[in-house]
């Protein structure tokens, strides 16, 4: 994620929780608290259901969508890759550039 993605999103995301807080204020104390018990249970289902997809879905399996497939023990920094590896390029994946 970019530095200008991070930055909208933070502000998005301030925007959105200054908007509820004043909301919240306007509706008074006792309108606001049950407001935010509902808000607070369907966060809840969210995250419950957020939880089982992800531990359904498990590892990643097969080879990545495009490029070349790497086995062995590498270190990737950045412009190099250090280590004992050996890669092949999948048929189909042609490079001809």
């Amino acid at each position: 994620m970019g530095r200008a993605a991070r930055a909208c999103l933070f502000i998005g995301a301030a925007v959105l929780l200054a908007g509820l807080g004043v909301f919240l204020i306007r509706a008074g104390l006792d309108r606001a608290d049950k407001l935010a018990s509902v808000l607070g249970l369907f966060l809840n289902i969210a995250a419950i259901v957020l939880t089982v997809l992800g531990l359904r879905g498990g590892a990643a399996t097969g080879p990545p969508a495009g490029g070349v497939t790497i086995h062995g023990d590498v270190t990737a920094r950045r412009d190099f890759v250090v280590g004992d590896v050996t890669y092949q390029q999948r048929p189909g994946d042609d490079d001809a550039s």
